[in-house]
């Protein structure tokens, strides 16, 4: 069956759209290829610099970095330096590349999870161009982020997409994901949440469905620590988080089978009740991290920071040119420098207000 001609138009008016904003996004950040090495990258390219043949990037998967295990992420590093050796310009075009291919991820993440054409476009526009990308693009160290973003996104569109082997698929990009940042270890609860509230599955059917996204993380966790010799749940600190990601999974999957709906429709009558306690508690968690010096304290000043950091890249304009400074130069060192035409004083001000000591 044939599309309509409307269809056949309104795809390639997005289609044209979307080449704009790849074109605009590879002009905006195309200065950045001359910026150089700078800080962290280093210490890269220290790791770099004893590789003498191809099975040598093995060893990315059998040790740490800094207690970090990021193999993936010292392949694509690996591939950087064959192809050009210790030519920052190469490192540049490798970053700018993924920042386009996750662009062209949230649009067709975003035309899946909405029927307005609008929608991905305006998503992948925003996230192409938004300020807070700046350091993940320009910054060769940064390269974790954008290969753990690329691998979750194109496991959210697999995702999306339904089918067994598109289901297996993310489950293995995910792990691909884990294998570039640590950060991406979170996406199950996603995934969960996709077959509880999006198509309203059963629970046996939301077990089954999050069961590749599990699989992929326990492998990771065992790859982890017997390979890279890294605690499989990142020591003792991290197990807050971890206790908080499965309440946070084991909670959505108890949602399932609409379930969900019963309590939703429990609290509309209660509405102007959870408010007050939402609000009771954000002025709870404000007088902890002012008042008390414990770890109750730290851990509200930590949590209220980042959420004040979150609110100021959320308010950020789209960026509107980078510009790049020579300096250092009896190290050779290039730093870059982004700029936006405004300041937003009152996140800052909110963020260095829960940092006092």
């Amino acid at each position: 069956m044939s599309e309509s001609p409307s269809a056949t138009g309104e795809r390639r008016l997005v289609a044209a759209a979307a080449g704009l904003t790849v074109l605009a996004t590879i002009a905006l950040y195309w200065p950045a290829l001359g910026a150089g090495f700078v800080g962290d990258d280093f210490m890269i390219l220290h790791r770099l610099r004893g590789l003498g043949h191809v099975t040598d990037v093995a060893r990315f998967f059998r040790g740490e970095f800094f207690e970090y295990y990021r193999p993936l992420a010292f392949v694509s590093h690996a591939i950087d330096w064959a192809i050009a050796g210790q030519n920052a310009r190469q490192f540049h075009l490798t970053n700018l590349l993924i920042h386009v291919v996750n662009t062209v991820l949230v649009l067709l993440v975003g035309r899946s999870l909405s029927p307005r054409p609008l929608a991905g476009l305006l998503a992948a526009a925003l996230f192409a161009l938004h300020a807070s990308n700046n350091e993940a693009v320009v910054w060769m160290s940064a390269r974790f982020d954008l290969l753990a973003t690329c691998f979750a996104l194109a496991a959210l569109y697999w995702m999306t997409r339904g089918g067994l082997l598109n289901h297996i698929g993310a489950g293995i990009l995910f792990f691909c994901a884990l294998l570039s940042k640590e950060a991406a270890v979170a996406l199950p609860i996603a995934a969960a949440g996709w077959s509880t509230f999006r198509l309203r599955a059963t629970t046996s059917r939301t077990v089954a469905f999050i069961l590749p996204w599990l699989v992929a993380l326990g492998l990771y966790s065992a790859l982890r620590h017997l390979g890279g010799g890294v605690s499989a749940v990142g020591g003792a600190g991290r197990l807050p988080k971890l206790a908080a990601f499965m309440f946070c999974l084991g909670a959505i999957v108890a949602m399932s089978s609409e379930r969900w709906l019963q309590i939703r429709e429990w609290l509309r009558p209660r509405r102007s009740q959870c408010a007050a306690l939402g609000l009771t508690l954000v002025i709870a968690l404000l007088l902890a991290a002012s008042l008390s010096h414990g770890r109750i304290g730290m851990l509200a000043r930590e949590k209220l920071a980042v959420a004040g950091f979150a609110a100021f890249l959320l308010a950020s304009p789209p960026a509107r040119r980078i510009r790049l400074q020579r300096s250092h130069r009896s190290c050779g060192v290039d730093r870059w420098r982004s700029r936006s035409h405004r300041c937003w004083r009152g996140h800052i001000v909110s963020v260095a207000a829960v940092d006092r000591r």
